[in-house]
């Protein structure tokens, strides 16, 4: 071999041995990195798990503690002279849902603050004495929270009502002044 190639070829192996000695401390570096995030990588990874097999397992057995089965049978059963009112708490997905504003009736209060600020205004009614009044003779669909007094205060109403519903959180009864 030529001492010319003898020395490019050392020249050469001078920069791959150069290079190889970068290489692991990159590397190094590179793998520690890893390893911090890992842990990080699978935690996020197991919640994102988790929370998709909630949605997918509890959306039926959830739905039974929100309004949408009540919203779902007004959609079905409401005529555009027919009234919704919220009797007993207020829901706020029910006027986002049903693209109409209820009126508000005997609650919890939920509203009192914002009352005491702006007024009354005409969506809200002290009783059901009022709701009639201003109702007449239509039909009512009273969207209430499921407690055994407020629905047998309902049930002694004068008129006819009848309960279309019954979930955990929220009941749907239909009255007839």
């Amino acid at each position: 071999m030529s001492s010319a190639r003898r020395l490019r070829s050392a020249v050469r192996g001078t920069r791959v041995a150069g290079a190889a000695e970068l290489r692991p401390r990159r590397a190094g570096i590179l793998d520690s990195t890893a390893r911090s995030l890992l842990p990080i990588a699978v935690v996020a990874v197991s919640v994102a798990a988790l929370q998709c097999t909630a949605a997918i397992v509890g959306t039926p057995i959830f739905r039974y503690l929100t309004t949408q089965p009540v919203v779902e049978i007004i959609r079905r059963e409401v005529r555009g002279d027919d009234e919704v009112v919220l009797y007993s708490g207020y829901f706020p997905n029910v006027p986002f849902y049903l693209q109409r504003i209820p009126l508000f009736v005997e609650g919890n209060r939920e509203l009192d603050f914002g009352i005491s600020l702006e007024g009354p205004g005409p969506a809200i009614v002290r009783n059901m004495a009022e709701v009639e009044r201003r109702v007449g003779r239509r039909r009512i669909f009273l969207i209430l929270r499921t407690r055994a007094r407020d629905l047998e205060r309902l049930s002694r109403l004068p008129g006819q009502t009848r309960l279309l519903y019954k979930g955990r959180a929220s009941s749907l009864v239909e009255y007839r002044p």
